[in-house]
């Protein structure tokens, strides 16, 4: 039976991982047939492929706020889109044809043999691929299909400005001898893959596993024509995937967008208030009278004259809404920062009820939080219940009082 390759994108969950938690799709008496093959922490990777590249840019700097003191720290807060680290999960088939407990094959061979060609692949990954560095690698054999979890640290050299080594995946990848992007559904990290899939798809055939891609069948197409189709495949994902992105990003500004001219409208509506309450008091009459002053030819100077208990009026009323401006943004600036911090609390509150939900600790937890208490009836039912042990109790009390007199006469005698 035909089998496909999967080599996509992982969650970089470590913790998942190495089984620090254990999902509901986990078959905990499979656990132990799990593969660690590496299992290093993040700190100590850094370390091994950037210390010595930060101590040596630190020892030429002369000024000490030019010094980097963690470079985790540093990628996590770059503006260039690098990541801290990344994954890739390989896959030979599926649960329907790769699968554990399955009534077509049960020897599971299908399964043993896909599970040995993850395990030459993850063996030679590093030696495949010296500019990504393999610090956590597991192979799960507890879940519904076998599949390898690779995380690695993409480490670049030669630069000349700044650190010599650092994070980048694209530079990282080029000196590895993958081309350069032709455009942007090919670049390097699909060139890559493609590498990558290939060199699975001879350990299979090494080893009797016919691989086929989704979506294309090869019937009547030379291999050329196949590989270009399966590159047009691959485009019109990524162009899919572009365009639920650009989707995304264009609601999440319509929104904000949105936010704003509902605050716009509250600002208008209380000027037009300000303004009708002006234009009632100069018809009334009321407010300060303001004279023109004209120069010795008559000419308007652009002053005006006003009484000076009204330019103090004046004064008032100015510093006062200036006062009330200044309040204004400051409360809104609060309010955006709680809504934050609210929203950063729900989310929090959102990922610790999967947690419990994922581990079957939502329900106790839940009934610890809100105890369910006992009816009316159910306490009136409870307090009869021990009324009626209290009179048994007091009825047997003369009888046990008689035979321990019984027995004391019988001893004495």
């Amino acid at each position: 039976m035909a089998k496909t390759i999967s080599f996509v994108k992982g969650k970089g969950s470590i913790a998942h991982n190495n089984r620090d938690f254990i999902a509901e799709n986990v078959d905990r008496t499979r656990t132990e047939y799990n593969e660690y093959y590496k299992q290093e922490s993040l700190e100590q990777a850094y370390e091994h492929c950037f210390g010595q590249a930060l101590e040596d840019y630190n020892a030429k700097q002369t000024r000490e706020d030019r010094k980097k003191g963690d470079y985790i720290t540093e990628i996590k807060h770059s503006g260039n889109g690098e990541k801290l680290f990344y994954e890739n999960v390989v896959q030979i088939g599926d649960k329907n044809d790769t699968g554990f407990f399955r009534e077509d094959a049960p020897d599971l061979n299908d399964v043993y043999v896909a599970a040995e060609v993850l395990r030459e692949y993850a063996r030679t990954f590093q030696e495949r691929n010296p500019n990504l560095y393999l610090f956590n690698s597991v192979l799960h054999m507890d879940e519904a299909t076998p599949h390898l979890h690779l995380d690695y640290i993409p480490v670049a050299h030669g630069y000349k400005r700044g650190m010599e080594t650092r994070n980048s995946l694209t530079k990282a990848l080029q000196q590895m001898g993958i081309p350069k992007a032709v455009k942007r559904n090919r670049n390097e990290t699909v060139f890559w893959q493609e590498r990558e899939r290939n060199y699975i798809k001879e350990l299979c055939q090494e080893r009797g596993i016919e691989i086929y891609e989704k979506g294309v069948k090869r019937e009547n197409l030379s291999l050329p024509e196949y590989r270009d189709a399966m590159h047009q495949v691959e485009e019109m994902n990524n162009e899919v995937e572009e365009e639920r992105k650009k989707l995304k990003e264009m609601a999440e500004k319509e929104a904000e967008t949105q936010k704003r001219l509902e605050k716009f409208e509250i600002r208008e509506d209380l000027i037009k208030k300000a303004d009708a309450i002006v234009k009632d008091e100069k018809e009334k009459g009321k407010g300060p009278k303001a004279k023109t002053i004209y120069d010795l030819l008559g000419r308007d100077t652009g002053f005006v004259k006003v009484e000076k208990e009204d330019w103090k009026e004046i004064k008032r009323v100015y510093n006062k809404s200036k006062t009330k401006l200044k309040l204004m943004d400051s409360y809104e600036e609060k309010i955006s920062g709680l809504s934050r911090s609210l929203k950063e609390k729900n989310s929090l509150i959102e990922k610790c009820k999967q947690f419990l939900e994922k581990n079957g600790f939502w329900e106790q937890f839940n009934n610890f939080l809100h105890p369910k208490r006992e009816s009316l009836l159910a306490k009136l039912e409870k307090g009869y219940r021990e009324q009626k042990q209290r009179e048994r109790d007091r009825e047997r009390e003369p009888r046990i009082l008689q035979r321990t007199v019984r027995k004391e006469e019988e001893i004495s005698l």
